[in-house]
């Protein structure tokens, strides 16, 4: 059976999940998965499974602000090799959040919320040759008619792999999926309900151990919150933030390096203390640190249920500088709801940062479907605004999009 999937560089990580869940499973360990980095790769693939006659299926990973790309890239496919018969599957953030407009764009099946057990239980039933509609997280269309089988049951991140050993696909360890804090903006909370659901330190360890087989000791972390982690609620709990990192640091000691609250994670302003560095300088080897701050206005901050005040920034940043760590700081311009005065708010807080020696990550707010802000405007920024934000450029402290 061969899985052929689309692989940018921006879905590594999600993709890379599902072909460990795959790999948990002995009755797929046969499977012939084909990782496409681009379109040329792609319809390599794609030609070469119509030339061998090879029925396959097609995945994609979603994210929204690309699903055009990918309706354009499957509908093609469909044109071009009209036999064997493909499968075109869809998952991700777009397809969860809108699979019937996945559905209508081009694609066949479209998993709807977290997908380890849904894509693993798909393949079985195409392995027995048996009906695979009726497992819970799919959508299908029959003639014009939306159909899906409802959401399926959140998952024990402890059941999977953060990695697929045969393919040597290593990536960050997801440590916590789901967030409490709900920014109306992020789909983390709305895709995987508000709620922390963290991997157990033991799980962690075991999966390092196979990682460091592999030559792998360097270790990053996705999680939506890096000092939440343990936690079920606001509150840190940093004796369980150091159980974690001392029981990665005895399993990849010295040579290992171990990088917390950055890339491809961030740290809530409000979480950053001395304490908390202090736990960060003892066990790990970055050297800065990402905090989200999204806004310079409190207004903006609360409209957007941020749960955090613009001095807790300011602290935050003044601690970690103080503390003798870069410090990226997380901006999003066009809040709906935001003013040139707010807009103001933030560049005066951007020039105070940048003066204590802080970077400043900027982001243009985009609606994302699933969010409370799925049908929200971006405010438009004035020529003023515009000015400095092209004069903060000029630092060197300012990047993004």
């Amino acid at each position: 059976m061969r899985f052929i999937l689309y692989y940018p560089r921006n879905r590594l990580h999600s993709i890379n999940v599902l072909a460990g869940a795959l790999e948990t499973e002995p009755r797929l360990g046969d499977m012939d998965i084909r990782f496409c980095r681009g379109e040329e790769t792609f319809h390599a693939e794609m030609e070469s499974s119509a030339k061998e006659n090879i029925p396959s299926v097609i995945g994609c990973s979603l994210f929204s602000v690309e699903f055009a790309k990918y309706s354009r890239l499957i509908n093609g496919c469909k044109q071009k090799y009209p036999a064997p018969p493909f499968l075109y599957i869809a998952g991700g953030p777009h397809a969860t959040a809108e699979p019937e407009d996945t559905l209508r764009g081009g694609f066949d099946l479209a998993f709807i919320g977290e997908a380890e057990k849904t894509l693993v239980d798909f393949f079985l039933c195409l392995r027995e040759n048996r009906d695979y509609r009726f497992l819970k997280g799919l959508a299908w269309m029959e003639g014009n008619q939306f159909h899906h089988s409802g959401r399926p049951d959140p998952v024990n991140l402890d059941h999977y792999p953060f990695y697929c050993t045969r393919y040597r696909k290593l990536n960050p360890i997801e440590i916590t999926r789901g967030c409490i804090y709900a920014c109306k903006y992020c789909q983390s909370a709305y895709l995987h309900k508000a709620n922390f659901r963290h991997r157990s330190v033991e799980n962690i360890c075991e999966l390092l151990k196979t990682m460091k087989t592999k030559g792998r000791v360097d270790v990053r972390f996705s999680t939506p919150s890096a000092l939440s982690y343990g936690s079920s609620n606001t509150q840190v709990h940093l004796e369980r933030v150091e159980q974690l990192l001392s029981s990665i640091r005895e399993v990849v000691q010295e040579k290992g390096r171990i990088y917390f609250g950055t890339f491809p994670s961030e740290i809530r302003p409000e979480h950053i203390t001395f304490e908390s560095l202090r736990l960060i300088k003892k066990y790990c080897n970055n050297d800065n640190l990402i905090i989200g701050a999204q806004s310079g206005s409190q207004k903006i901050l609360d409209l957007c249920h941020r749960g955090h005040t613009v001095e807790d920034v300011r602290r935050a940043v003044r601690l970690s500088r103080e503390a003798g760590f870069g410090v990226n700081v997380d901006i999003i311009f066009g809040l709906p709801g935001e003013t040139d005065q707010d807009a103001r708010l933030t560049l005066k807080l951007m020039e105070e940062l940048i003066s204590w020696g802080a970077w400043i990550h900027s982001h243009y707010f985009m609606p994302l479907p699933g969010t409370p802000y799925q049908n929200a405007s971006s405010a438009e920024l004035s020529d003023e605004t515009l000015q400095l934000i092209r004069k903060a450029e000029h630092t060197g402290k300012f990047y993004g999009h």
